[in-house]
């Protein structure tokens, strides 16, 4: 089925399925707790203090579990917002820089489709993720 017939709620939902798809078994037990908080994170400080953040945090270990979320949101976010789309399909630093250059409207857009997004990568990361031992909510 084309993205032309399906709702953005079940685009996200098959984006992030296939984010957390390629971690699982693959990660280091804290993905769960870090996707759970990036909502409120991101409401109190704002969608770019929230995902450098992130990105500060994986102190540039792309097998982080700060980094992988970072990855996953900022694709999801490059994939759906034209001014903010990155150049690379690996990189997504970029949408960072840009949405930190673009207008008012355009981050207030992205913060809501930010946490939107967040909800289906939470549930799926719950529903096929393990935790790390004594981490639960």
């Amino acid at each position: 089925m084309s993205n032309e017939n399906r709702t953005i709620d079940q685009q996200r939902a098959e984006h992030a399925l296939k984010q957390i798809k390629n971690i699982e078994g693959n990660n280091d037990g804290f993905y769960i707790s870090y996707v759970s908080s990036l909502p409120a994170t991101i409401v109190m400080n704002g969608l770019g203090q929230a995902l450098l953040t992130e990105l500060a945090k994986a102190k540039n270990q792309t097998n982080d579990s700060h980094y992988l979320l970072f990855k996953h949101v900022a694709s999801w976010l490059s994939q759906q917002i034209s001014k903010l789309r990155s150049p690379s399909t690996t990189d997504f630093t970029p949408v960072i820089e840009r949405m930190m250059l673009e207008d008012q409207k355009t981050y207030l857009i992205a913060q809501t489709e930010a946490i939107a997004y967040l909800n289906w990568l939470k549930q799926f990361a719950r529903a096929y993720l393990k935790e790390k031992e004594g981490q639960s909510e």
